[in-house]
């Protein structure tokens, strides 16, 4: 094979394995959003004998797996603790995102900087 194409064929694979993974980065950040959004939400204690507890989508609240009865406005107490910890998970999902959108701009430039020889200099130069 020629040198040149097999130095090409490299960087074309090097190219889409960063594309594979910034994509493998926003599947799974849109994974956990949509997990936080529709599944039980955890919660801890300090106490490491404590029975495992947690508020389901519907707001029922679990302790040990067992539904525990509440009344209506514990249950909105409940219900507005889990939106705003899904507020709070979703902004950082979504900082995830840029910080994967971020990656992705910088990574590029980068590459073509070192496929076609430009020095590390001459990028930052135009680039920052």
């Amino acid at each position: 094979m020629n040198p040149s194409r097999l130095a090409v064929l490299s960087c074309s694979l090097v190219l889409l394995s960063g594309c594979a993974a910034f994509r493998t980065a926003d599947t799974d950040l849109d994974h956990a959003s949509r997990h936080i959004a529709t599944g039980n939400i955890t919660l801890t204690a300090n106490d490491p004998d404590a029975p495992k507890a947690a508020i389901t989508p519907q707001g029922d609240f679990l302790v040990a797996d067992r539904r525990v009865a509440i009344t209506l406005h514990q249950r909105g107490e409940v219900m507005a603790y889990r939106a705003q910890y899904i507020d709070i998970a979703q902004q950082g999902i979504a900082i995830g995102h840029q910080g994967v959108d971020a990656g992705r701009r910088a990574t590029v430039p980068i590459i073509f900087a070192a496929l076609l020889g430009a020095s590390e200099k001459n990028h930052r130069c135009q680039h920052g």
